[in-house]
C-alpha cells in the first residue's frame, strides 16, 4: 500500500469554493469543510513535533456582505461541523484549538417573534404596513423592501434580509466577536474574557513553544 504523502494540495473550484447550502442542495462534486480538515489531520498527525492547521470559512463573510443571511448561516453550521471535527481528534491535554472570527457584520435579530418561529420567518410589520423579518442588517445592498413576503419567498436560498442603510456591499460591525478556546488549563486560564485580537498570536505561541 503506497504511503500518504508528506504534502497536499487540493483545489476543488476554479474560484469561491460553493456555499455549503449549493454544495449540498445541487450534490456538488466538492468536500465540507469537515472533510478538509479531516484529511489535513490525517497528513499534520504524523509529525511528532506537532502542527498548526489554520481553517478558515471565509464564505460566511461573503454571504453577510451579501446581506444574504441564509447562506451565512448554513456556512456557519458548516464551520461548526468542523469544529466538532477538531474536538474529537485532538487531544485537550495538549492540542489547543481556537474558534473566532476577524470581525463582526451588521446581522441583527430584531421584533418579538414568536419562541417557536423560524429564525427566517416574518416577525412584525413596520409603521408603512410593511412586513419584516427577525433577521436585518443595518447596511447592506438588499432589494427595496416589500409590501407582502410569503413562506416561498423567504424560503428561497438568494433571499436577502432587509438592510437600513443602503451600499453596495453590507458593511463590518464594530461589536466584538467570541473567541471559543479549547485545550490545556495551563493555556485558558491565560485568555481573558475579552482580548485583544492581536493577542491570539501569543496564545499560539504560548501553545507552540511550551512557555508557562
Amino acid at each position: 500500500m503506497a504511503s500518504a504523502p508528506e504534502r497536499i494540495l487540493g483545489l476543488f473550484s476554479g474560484s469561491h469554493m460553493a456555499y455549503e447550502l449549493d454544495r449540498t442542495g445541487q450534490n456538488l462534486d466538492q468536500p465540507s469543510l469537515a472533510e478538509m480538515a479531516n484529511v489535513a489531520l490525517d497528513i499534520l498527525e504524523r509529525n511528532p513535533r506537532g502542527y498548526f492547521l489554520l481553517i478558515e470559512a471565509g464564505r460566511v463573510d461573503h454571504a453577510l456582505h451579501n446581506t444574504n443571511a441564509r447562506r451565512a448561516i448554513v456556512d456557519l453550521l458548516a464551520a461548526d461541523e468542523a469544529l466538532g471535527l477538531l474536538l474529537d481528534r485532538t487531544n485537550p491535554e495538549e492540542d489547543l484549538v481556537l474558534f473566532t472570527a476577524d470581525h463582526d457584520h451588521t446581522l441583527v435579530i430584531a421584533g418579538y417573534p414568536d419562541v417557536r418561529q423560524d429564525v427566517f420567518a416574518v416577525a412584525g410589520t413596520d409603521l408603512h404596513n410593511r412586513p419584516y423579518t427577525t433577521l436585518l442588517f443595518a447596511t447592506g445592498n438588499s432589494p427595496a423592501p416589500a409590501d407582502t413576503l410569503e413562506p416561498r419567498d423567504l424560503a428561497n436560498p438568494d433571499y436577502r434580509e432587509r438592510s437600513g442603510v443602503p451600499l453596495r456591499s453590507e458593511a463590518h460591525g464594530g461589536m466584538d466577536v467570541p473567541l471559543y478556546a479549547f485545550g490545556p488549563r495551563w493555556l485558558l486560564d491565560r485568555i481573558p474574557g475579552t482580548a485583544d485580537n492581536t493577542w491570539i498570536f501569543g496564545y499560539l505561541r504560548e501553545a507552540m513553544t511550551g512557555a508557562r
